[in-house]
Parts: C-alpha cells; structure tokens; sequence
C-alpha cells in the first residue's frame, strides 16, 4: 500500500462521504414520529428481561454463597 498519495485522498475522501450520508440527523427520529413507539416496547422488553436476568444471576449468587458456606 505504501505512501501512495493518491489512494490516501481517496480513501479520506470516500469516508468523508460515508460520514455525511450517515449523520446523526439520518438516524434521529423526530418525538411524534411512529416508530417511537416500537422503541419503547423494545425498551420496555429489554428491561423486563434484563430484570429476569438480573434476578436469575441473584439467585445463582445466592446458592453459590450458601454452598461455599457449607464446604468451609
């Protein structure tokens, strides 16, 4: 590849492209648009299970703390 200048400016410019074509205003949805409500039931489903999980992990801490009571 080496210190081909040409290649660099090409490649600087073609990520400047990319860069513009995906801004963050691409992505930013306004606050009345209709997929905020799918947001919010994925981030309501996400918690849920991020909360079972979290309970799960609990539990299995909880039986590893009594077994390693018990061994000792």
């Amino acid at each position: 590849m080496g210190n081909n200048p040409s290649k660099q400016q090409n490649f600087h410019k073609s990520r400047m492209l990319r860069q513009s074509m995906f801004s963050s205003a691409a992505y930013s949805q306004p606050e009345d648009s209709p997929h905020q409500d799918v947001i919010a039931t994925v981030e309501k489903s996400m918690k849920k299970y991020a909360d079972n999980l979290m309970r799960f992990l609990e539990g299995i801490s909880s039986r590893g703390s009594r077994f390693k009571a018990q061994v000792s």
